[in-house]
Parts: structure tokens; sequence; C-alpha cells
């Protein structure tokens, strides 16, 4: 799966999150993120395109269900404190949610 424009520009504003608390570098961030949505993309059985045409209920449910899977790996991995890991899940959280209520990122 390959993300168009759009929606590797939103992926891009949420990496933003990771590069600044957590120190990964801009191609690590998009690869972390970009997993995670192709993962529950595919859980969910829809697409992107589908899920954009979607209400904000659907969408919020969605935007929430990427960050935990983000937010699980990182806790996983034992490398961040818990409070980096939150600052920087809340920030990558309301990126994407702004992004997708002004419609662009």
């Amino acid at each position: 799966m390959t993300f168009s424009d759009r929606q590797l520009k939103l992926i891009e504003a949420a990496a933003v999150a990771l590069t600044e608390h957590l120190y990964f570098t801009p191609e690590e961030a998009v690869k972390l993120i970009g997993g995670h949505l192709r993962a529950e993309l595919q859980a969910r059985h829809t697409s992107f395109e589908s899920l954009e045409a979607s209400g904000i209920t659907d969408r919020t449910v969605f935007v929430r269900a990427v960050v935990n899977r983000v937010s699980d790996e990182l806790k996983r991995s034992g490398k961040y404190a818990d409070q980096r890991i939150e600052r920087a899940i809340r920030e990558f959280m309301e990126s994407l949610h702004r992004s997708w209520e002004l419609g662009h990122a």
C-alpha cells in the first residue's frame, strides 16, 4: 500500500511529535506511524479514502486506535521515559485530529 500526497502529509505532520520528543528521524517516525496506520486499516477492512469520507466519530476512533498502537510499541521498546512518550503521543494525536478537522495536512 502506498500513501497519497495528502496521506503522507498527514503522517509527516503527526511524525513531528516523535521527532521532537523522542528524537526519531523523520523517516523512522513516518515508518512507525505508516506501519501502524496500515495495520489498523487492514484490521478494519477499510481504506484511507473511505475513512476520510466517513464521519468525525469514525475518524476519531481510528486515530485513537493508531495512536494506541504507536504508544504500545514505544512503551514495549523500553527506550523512552513514560513522560516523554505521553507528551509525544498527546501532540501526535492532536496533530492527526487537527489535520482531519481542517481537511488537509
